[in-house]
């Protein structure tokens, strides 16, 4: 599983961004040096992959949401079907997923969610939002002796009071 995450970030947002210079240095390089240190948690993208076999909720991406913040989760996720032995071959879908999160007190709630199937080839699969303790969980289902590969692109926005 794959995450991105960007946090506890110490240049101003203005500061300019130096040349991509035309060398071998690897990209994510440049990236960690120059462009992750200019924002913090603002438009943070975030990837997320897990695969299912059944109809077991499995959980997709986990998001601690800190104390005194409140924030957004906007994104898509996206299943499927890489075998089994029901269903049939080529099966997937796509969900368009937003959330608004609140922390008080150290006790993670959902102010609301919107999951919305975009399309599906099999309507047994299904995605969710819940909460446990400070975290998030975008959780997702999918069908009884199907395989699937499942992953979440998003950004997240937040704000905080400390």
């Amino acid at each position: 599983m794959a995450v991105r995450r960007v946090r506890d970030l110490k240049a101003p947002i203005d500061t300019p961004l130096p040349e991509i210079p035309a060398s071998s240095r690897p990209w994510s390089e440049y990236f960690t040096e120059h462009v992750v240190r200019t924002k913090t948690l603002e438009n943070a993208t975030q990837i997320y992959e897990t695969t299912t076999t059944n109809n077991t909720i499995t959980t997709l991406a986990t998001l601690e949401c800190p104390a005194s913040t409140t924030f957004v989760i906007q994104g898509v996720v996206v299943a499927r079907r890489t075998g089994g032995s029901a269903g049939s071959a080529e099966d997937g879908a796509g969900y368009e997923i937003f959330a608004v999160c609140k922390n008080t007190a150290g006790t993670a709630a959902l102010i609301g969610s919107t999951v919305s199937p975009a399309h599906e080839s099999n309507s047994n699969l299904a995605v969710a939002f819940s909460v446990t303790g400070s975290t998030v969980l975008l959780r997702v289902t999918g069908d009884t002796n199907n395989d699937y590969s499942w992953r979440a692109v998003f950004r997240t926005v937040s704000v905080s009071s400390v």
